[in-house]
């Protein structure tokens, strides 16, 4: 790993102008009564101990506090008001399917497709306590319901089972992945935005059995989510959401372990046209591109996403100076006192000719510290995601970015106050979807990445920097296909029994099937309309996915 030379020296927080601009007054909240300041240390015991009847007692004695400082901040401490539509709609299942998809050998080699089919703008990846692999995208059909996919692997990525799916008649934006997974009941929560506004969340079982869905809040444009990890007991999911009038808000769900029950809504004051959300150790921070001027900000919460936690504004970087993009936010995982952040942002000089360059902005209780983190690319920086392990005190996280006009995904390590050079992950012939991939690392600090091809918006894909994996004993089973493009008779020949051949269109349906029961087979594809289609062929219970186009 290389020391990257800080650019800029450290300025000190106090000093940085907080001028009213147009994207919102802000809130200017009170000081905490030393009552208070005892409370917030008791809710942490609290939390820590799992003790949930102590935990409401402790929550009602803040309410009562803050009433004697702030009626109106008191009154924040209660449940969304949301108007919950086709909850009975949406439906889904979380259990082990018996399609894999499998690799050989990874060391950012050649690429797992895990889905071959059309994957919009959502994907994600998380990483469980056990060192499980979860990956999630959806699928927009026009005419029917979105669908979401989970994919699991339990073998640091050298297979993937369909884990997991959900049908909703909302026409999504955006999804993210959670797990909260620590305690006794063990959760994965896919929480997505909708073109109707919806905030929706969505709770599957990791033991299995169907799954349950509650409405986060309405009127929303852009949103963040994070999930704390210290507590088996109580742990609890925060998100920052814009309505559709930009102002920014915060959230949280009831501390009782469920990931659901969502209360404390707090407007912040400002308006935002990105966002980006973590949390650290016991607080939550938020940087925002303000939606009027293009400055970037930073904000932190000292108290898990409390209504009464949040600090002012620090001005990261005005428009003025130069343009800012992209951003992804990271915690190490320290305490509040000594925090120390991490906002990876794509940034350039207003000026047509220079491209937008990797940057991150290192900030303290103290200072922010500018660090350029990538090369000169002959083109954009832009896309970034980021990820931390869940574990006390860690220091390190992945991040990663996809450069614009060659479609190329990359990723970097920090850890700290130290960048590793960025190293790229996606097979140089498969174009990166923009804003299409994600970023984590396994249970043994090995980089794993997932992407969808920008090429056609075809083909879910992961890959890992874990230098030797298992030799797939299925590979021998690999199936061969000809003519590509086919205008009557397609055959596929394989060393391993072909068992079924399933057909399916662009958007999923199936078309044709077959049961060859033998190592070649000869498909009569003559009736076919002109196009492009899929071919799912399981060989001896290992299912491999290839696409071909009918003339």
């Amino acid at each position: 790993m290389k020391k990257f030379t800080i650019l800029f020296f450290s300025v000190i927080m106090g000093a940085l102008s907080h001028s009213q601009l147009t994207d919102g007054p802000g809130r200017s909240l009170p000081k905490p009564s030393t009552e208070i300041i005892a409370l917030n240390a008791q809710e942490s015991a609290l939390k820590a101990a799992g003790d949930l009847k102590g935990l409401q007692v402790n929550r009602l004695a803040q309410i009562a506090a803050w009433q004697k400082i702030d009626p109106a901040l008191a009154a924040e401490f209660k449940p969304n008001a949301v108007i919950q539509t086709d909850l009975d709609k949406i439906t889904g299942f979380s259990q082990d399917r018996s399609e894999t998809f499998s690799k050989s050998d990874s060391r950012w080699r050649t690429d797992l497709q895990i889905n071959p089919f059309f994957v919009n703008d959502g994907v994600d990846i998380d990483l469980a306590l056990d060192g499980t692999i979860y990956i999630a995208s959806f699928i927009m059909k026009p005419g029917a319901f979105d669908e979401i996919y989970i994919y699991k692997s339990t073998n640091n990525g050298t297979s993937f089972s369909l884990w997991g799916t959900a049908s909703t008649p909302d026409v999504m934006t955006k999804i993210k992945l959670s797990l909260m997974d620590k305690g006794a009941t063990k959760y994965l929560f896919i929480t997505y935005s909708a073109e109707n506004g919806k905030l929706q969340n969505l709770r599957f079982n990791l033991a299995g059995g169907p799954l349950s869905s509650e409405t986060i809040a309405n009127n929303v444009k852009l949103f963040d989510i994070d999930v704390d990890y210290e507590f088996a007991g109580a742990p609890q999911l925060y998100a920052i959401y814009t309505r559709s009038n930009d102002g920014m808000f915060s959230a949280r769900s009831s501390d009782n372990g469920s990931g659901f029950n969502w209360g404390d809504e707090h407007y912040l004051g400002y308006g935002a046209k990105e966002i980006a959300f973590t949390y650290g150790k016991g607080s939550t921070f938020l940087s925002f591109i303000g939606y009027a001027t293009g400055d970037h900000f930073f904000m932190s919460n000292s108290g898990y996403n409390s209504p009464t936690g949040w600090s002012d504004r620090t001005t990261l970087m005005t428009s003025a100076v130069n343009e800012s993009k992209y951003i992804s936010l990271r915690a190490e995982r320290k305490p509040y006192a000594n925090f120390r952040v991490v906002c990876f942002v794509s940034r350039k000089q207003n000026s047509p000719t220079i491209k937008f360059r990797g940057v991150a902005e290192i900030i303290t209780p103290g200072s922010v510290q500018t660090v350029i983190i990538t090369g000169f690319y002959p083109t954009n920086v832009l896309h970034w995601d980021s990820w931390s392990k869940k574990v006390d005190g860690n220091t390190a996280i992945t991040a990663s970015f996809v450069t614009e006009e060659d479609r190329i995904f990359y990723v970097t390590d920090y850890n700290n106050l130290n960048f590793a050079n960025e190293v790229q992950i996606s097979d140089q012939q498969v174009l990166v979807g923009p804003a299409k991939s994600a970023i984590a690392s396994d249970a043994n600090n090995y980089q794993i990445g997932t992407y969808v091809s920008g090429t056609s918006d075809f083909g879910l894909y992961f890959d890992s920097s874990r230098p030797t994996m298992a030799v797939n004993e299925n590979i021998k089973n690999k199936v061969s296909f000809y003519p590509n493009p086919v205008e009557s008779m397609l055959t596929l020949t394989s060393k391993g029994k072909i068992n079924s051949i399933i057909i399916t269109n662009m958007v999923g349906q199936q078309v044709k099937s077959f049961k060859p029961e033998a190592n070649i087979a000869i498909l009569n594809l003559s009736l076919l309309t002109s196009g492009t289609y899929f071919l799912q062929v399981d060989i001896n219970g290992t299912i491999e996915n290839h696409k071909f186009i009918k003339k």
